[in-house]
């Protein structure tokens, strides 16, 4: 069994949601000024930049995942599992759960690579559970399982990388 669970810099979501928090504070107060021409347009822009960053602050800043290569104890000849799980504070709860086996490709996402990885994705389903915004160390993993094709972003490391591919 491997087990990993990356170390996040959430710098990037912290300084986004307080721009979020600290644009949507201006237009509220902006509406609140005399002479101010549509303050309920102003309260409208302050409202939506506050669920924006409602869910920055849910999706992002809260969660963290937790990848891991263990054994399917419904698998009679102990077959080997890759599973996500998701953190949210202390709540844990498996998201994807699919055969090792089952893994085509692990491929590092780069700058140079990225738009050629987007391309072969086109149109297929595709998950991303990194819990970060701008992901560093990011790979994409291609499945195929049950004649169905589908890519899965995550973050990685080479120890990862080899449980998945079981080299």
């Amino acid at each position: 069994m491997y087990e990993y669970a990356p170390k996040t810099d959430k710098r990037a979501e912290r300084l986004i949601f307080l721009a979020l928090l600290a644009f949507a504070a201006i237009n509220y107060v902006s509406s609140m000024l005399p002479f101010t021409p549509f303050p309920a347009l102003f309260q409208l822009v302050a409202f939506v930049s506050l669920a924006v960053a409602i869910i920055v602050i849910g999706k992002y800043m809260l969660c963290r995942y937790v990848y891991s290569v263990e054994i399917n104890e419904a698998s009679p000849d102990g077959e080997m599992d890759f599973v996500i799980t998701e953190c949210i504070r202390q709540r844990r709860k498996v998201v994807c759960r699919i055969e090792r086996s089952a893994v085509v490709s692990v491929t590092y996402v780069t700058g140079e690579n990225r738009k050629a990885l987007a391309s072969k994705h086109k149109g297929k389903p595709v998950f991303r559970h990194t819990g970060e915004l701008f992901p560093k160390n990011c790979a994409l993993l291609e499945i195929e399982q049950n004649e169905t094709q589908y890519y899965i972003y995550i973050l990685c490391d080479e120890g990862l990388e080899n449980a998945i591919l079981n080299r």
